[in-house]
């Protein structure tokens, strides 16, 4: 019972703070946000102990109807996957297949993949966190997303790796007058196409401390571009490396796209529950990208730097302490150099956790990212607080708040979110019912839990009531979350979604 008055104190105040669990601004998470979403989906079909999964997810509401099933068979070293998304208001249907094969020192894909090499600069997906490998090959994502089409092999030799791939596929595109204006990244079944063609191989040496790796990486298409600054076919190549020693560990890759370079350089220290990251990155990408370039690390935008420094130290009575700084500089950017902050401090204890957050930007980092994004103040401010608390061993209450200050003068002008939720829990079981609210005066971005991408997009204000139920059975589960507006009439969202796992 000495909990109680703590937790109420923090409850109260909480209501005029606001939240969200994510490492950087959501803006500039989306492409991060979904594609954790596809892994932690992929990693739950995988960690199922029979040979053949099968997943379906249903999504309903007044603005979209879509269904998604997911097929998954494991028999040996040979794994086969197959997504197929039906849009019931289109009704148009897409879909993505891969079937991987493993043996001793080799894996092979056949259909859409995705390869990684090194930190992901210009291909995989951009990321601070050090990848694990020199290269590999990945699970598609949405069926809407485009990825590479074709095959690929990779080899390993004692400390050497290989890997070739080449893909061929049609893909959308905008014309005029029988030239490409734009490449859509998602799909929609109503525009022309073009032809695009994909080669690439690289080499690599990993021993127990250091790894480095070469890529040599083509791409084409069969009609010109309208811009000519764009150009039809594009050559990249890259170098990578890191180096690990006591508690220290370097990381970098350099990218030569056409006549553009890229580099991403990190240096990372730790020291029991001490870390700190020192991280230099320039974008050098032109408007035409390679695959799978993330605005994680920077906007897809030539000539654009970034430096910023981390810190995370995990203080007594199990609470973490997270600080992160970046300077951004370079093209499109109407001042000088932009910075933001992220300061944390967060608790977690036997499934009870509390996590407050404040951000500090200058605008123009968020509104290249979203154009959407549109503010008065050149400077904003996000204070956000996400909390769970077990008052009873099977009850518990959470808590979500964000408040987004981009206008001095007029509070109506600013965003926030606040959710209050109550949940059941019990071997396998996990309900939950709640209330949702928020003001805004645009459509704005939150991170979200309950989505099948892991974020939503909330427009004008407004209040709903919300409900979710999830359970695990020894061959099946299900989980369906319901939302419906209190201020708006047919503004609801159902999601259902079944798993069977067979033989």
């Amino acid at each position: 019972m000495k909990r109680w008055p703590a937790f109420f104190l923090v409850l109260l105040w909480s209501v005029f703070s606001f939240a969200q669990t994510a490492s950087d601004l959501v803006e500039l998470e989306t492409d991060a946000l979904s594609a954790t979403a596809w892994q932690d989906f992929y990693r739950g079909l995988e960690a199922s102990t029979r040979p053949l999964a099968l997943d379906g997810r249903f999504y309903f509401s007044d603005a979209s109807q879509y269904s998604l099933h997911s097929v998954f068979c494991d028999i040996g070293n040979a794994e086969a996957l197959f997504n197929q998304r039906r849009d019931w208001k289109k009704g148009n249907d897409y879909s993505n297949f891969r079937l991987s094969v493993r043996s001793s020192g080799m894996e092979a894909v056949i259909g859409s993949y995705r390869f990684r090499f090194g930190r992901g600069l210009i291909l995989g997906s951009g990321s601070r966190a050090a990848s694990d490998s020199l290269f590999g090959f990945r699970e598609p994502l949405s069926p809407l997303s485009y990825t590479p089409l074709g095959a690929g092999v990779k080899l390993g030799r004692g400390n050497w790796r290989a890997a070739v791939f080449a893909s061929g596929q049609k893909r959308e595109a905008r014309l005029s007058g029988g030239l490409i204006s734009s490449l859509p990244a998602s799909r929609s079944g109503q525009l022309s196409s073009t032809r695009e063609n994909v080669f690439g191989t690289a080499l690599g040496y990993q021993a127990k401390h250091w790894r480095a790796g070469a890529l040599l990486y083509r791409q084409n298409y069969d009609k010109d571009f309208t811009d000519s600054a764009l150009e039809r076919e594009i050559w990249s190549g890259g170098l990578c490396g890191a180096f690990e020693k006591g508690g220290h560990s370097w990381d970098a890759e350099l990218a030569l796209v056409q006549r553009d370079l890229a580099c991403l350089i990190d240096w990372n220290y730790r020291f029991r529950s001490f870390e700190q990251t020192v991280s230099y990155a320039h974008n050098a990408q032109p408007k035409q990208l390679p695959y799978d370039v993330s605005a994680a690390v920077l906007d897809k935008d030539v000539g654009r730097s970034e430096l910023e420094y981390g810190l995370k130290v995990t203080l007594p009575w199990k609470t973490v302490l997270q600080l992160r700084y970046g300077l951004n500089s370079g093209s499109s950017f109407t001042g000088g150099t932009l910075s933001r902050l992220l300061a944390a401090l967060g608790y977690s204890e036997k499934g009870n956790y509390a996590r407050l957050s404040f951000y500090g930007f200058d605008s123009e980092v968020i509104a290249q990212a979203d154009s959407s994004y549109v503010v008065s103040d050149p400077r904003n401010f996000r204070v956000l607080f996400n909390a769970r608390y077990r008052f009873r061993p099977r009850f518990y209450q959470q808590l979500d708040c964000q408040y987004s200050l981009t206008d001095k003068k007029d509070y109506t002008k600013n965003t926030y979110r606040f959710s209050l939720a109550f949940g059941y829990q019990k071997a396998g079981l996990d309900l939950k019912a709640g209330f949702l609210s928020w003001q805004s005066p645009l459509t704005f971005l939150a991170e979200d839990a309950d989505n099948p991408e892991y974020y939503s997009v909330y427009g004008s204000d407004d209040n709903a009531l919300f409900a979710s139920a999830a359970q695990k059975f020894k061959r099946w589960h299900y989980s369906l979350s319901a939302q419906e507006s209190l201020l708006r009439s047919r503004d609801f969202r159902i999601f259902l979604r079944l798993g069977l796992n067979l033989f």
